[in-house]
């Protein structure tokens, strides 16, 4: 039974480096949106408070199923989101933009294998094409499944990473596909995402292998402004987030001296920012 006065959802943690135990596990995008818990007409943060949504919103919804999801509008809309939910009278227009995305059973006692399988029968999700290409359509109009993939490496988990970041998103999670639904913080659903972003300017390159021979493999970079005061000189590579275009015309498209925005998790003790991704040049009007 659900009780909201409760009840506690399930917290991630933060990812910190891969683990082969990783490949037991499942990868989506999170949703730059609220954390929302939906019963019977209601949604709830995870603090418990209502966010107040038109009927029509939710009509046809399952009864009686308590879903974890996020309310969400679309990659880089959490403002518009935010000011949406927070309306004690809810404004219709605004609300046709929102989209619940649902990733949860949290009353199910089953692992998130069989939860997943239990969600996607219950909402009737669609394989058909939709504008959210990491999610499914589902027979509720406001209602969308997020995609789970089988994780089979860190280079997987780190080219969608990548992927997503360079579309606007917040980043991705990776959960057991093996744990049952725990009503706390917990390892066995992690999230991976920038925290930061800085500009760096381009000193010299770096060329690829594999797939990537005979072209730019990573640009070598300074801290144009260091996030830190220790270590001020640190230098590093991006690599990720680089197109095969721009990896081709590199030395055009990248002369030395240019700067460009770089978005990354954190930094190291040596400055260095962990899983970095190339975001674009930054314009020299901007630089003064």
């Amino acid at each position: 039974m659900y009780n909201p006065e409760m009840f506690s959802p399930m917290l991630l943690e933060k990812y910190s480096k891969w683990s082969e135990e990783y490949t037991e596990y499942l990868l989506s995008e999170k949703f730059d949106g609220y954390r929302a818990l939906y019963y019977n007409g209601v949604f709830r943060s995870r603090a418990r408070n209502l966010y107040r949504a038109p009927e029509w919103f939710t009509k046809g919804y399952p009864k009686d199923v308590l879903l974890d999801g996020e309310l969400f509008v679309e990659r880089g809309g959490f403002s518009v989101v935010a000011s949406t939910l927070k309306k004690k009278i809810p404004v219709d227009d605004e609300w046709k933009r929102v989209k619940f995305m649902v990733y949860d059973l949290p009353l199910s006692d089953k692992n998130y294998t069989e939860r997943y399988h239990d969600l996607k029968e219950l909402l009737g999700a669609s394989q058909t094409q939709t504008e959210i290409k990491t999610a499914f359509a589902t027979k509720f109009k406001s209602m969308y499944l997020v995609k789970q993939y089988k994780l089979e490496s860190n280079e997987q988990l780190m080219k969608f990473y990548t992927i997503i970041i360079q579309k606007g998103g917040e980043g991705v999670v990776i959960r057991d596909s093996n744990s049952k639904y725990i009503k706390r913080r917990t390892k066995k659903v992690l999230k991976l995402k920038p925290s930061h972003d800085a500009e760096a300017v381009v000193t010299g390159y770096e060329m690829g292998d594999g797939k990537y021979t005979g072209l730019l493999g990573s640009l070598q970079v300074n801290w144009v402004t260091p996030p830190s005061k220790t270590n001020l000189k640190a230098s590093f590579t991006v690599g990720s987030g680089l197109t095969d275009i721009e990896r081709k015309n590199y030395t055009t498209l990248f002369k030395l001296g240019t700067v460009i925005k770089v978005k990354y998790m954190e930094l190291s003790e040596e400055n260095i920012p962990r899983h970095p991704v190339y975001l674009g040049k930054v314009p020299v009007e901007y630089l003064h």
